[in-house]
């Protein structure tokens, strides 16, 4: 596993629930090393269940698969005080060509609900805009589930909108499978069905 790195004396292990002994301490964001893996995992689980969610769990599996290779799949950022985890953002960068500025995602934004209203999940996206070097003229990119109220307002708050395009997405075997039913085949082999569009009606 490749996850990223700060520099910097090695830390000791971080507990995953614990609140600050202390108020006052001093916010830390770092990037996630190796050995938080396991509370890496536990922190987007927290969010899952908060959301409602009742699909598959995050593992440890899931996660070496997101953070190997060079760069990661997705690159998580931990904010911590007092050696204790409050809450985390997991991000991965694009380029949005339509309109010609780069794009980080923010996949995953969770702050623990006994440390919330401080400023630590703004504190996390601006270190997102940091580590993706973004420009004044760039953008970070989220998606908000409709029914999460509060999380829609401290948007608004920040000065983020909507951008205007609906989030969707497919599973790949579903795609696969209807691409195999919508080729027809003929004397001349199989063509692709006539509805395709020349090109996607919304960008990704």
């Amino acid at each position: 596993m490749s996850a990223m790195h700060e520099s910097g004396p090695p830390q000791r292990r971080i507990p995953e629930g614990a609140a600050p002994r202390r108020s006052g301490q001093a916010l830390r964001i770092r990037a996630a090393a190796a050995r938080d893996a396991r509370a890496v995992v536990a922190l987007v689980n927290e969010l899952s269940r908060e959301e409602g969610d009742r699909g598959a769990l995050f593992t440890l599996a899931a996660y070496r698969r997101a953070t190997r290779g060079k760069p990661p799949l997705l690159r998580f950022l931990l904010a911590e005080a007092g050696g204790c985890l409050l809450g985390h953002v997991a991000w991965s960068v694009g380029f949005d060509a339509g309109e010609n500025y780069k794009l980080a995602f923010v996949m995953d934004l969770y702050v623990r609900p006994s440390h919330r209203r401080r400023g630590i999940a703004t504190e996390l996206l601006r270190a997102v805009a940091r580590r993706a070097r973004l420009q004044p003229q760039d953008r970070l990119c989220w998606g908000v589930l409709p029914r999460r109220r509060s999380a829609r307002q401290f948007y608004v708050a920040m000065g983020a909108e909507p951008d205007g395009y609906l989030p969707m997405s497919i599973a790949v075997g579903r795609l696969r499978a209807r691409s195999a039913r919508a080729a027809v085949t003929t004397a001349h082999g199989p063509r692709p069905f006539a509805s395709a569009p020349s090109r996607p009606s919304a960008r990704t």
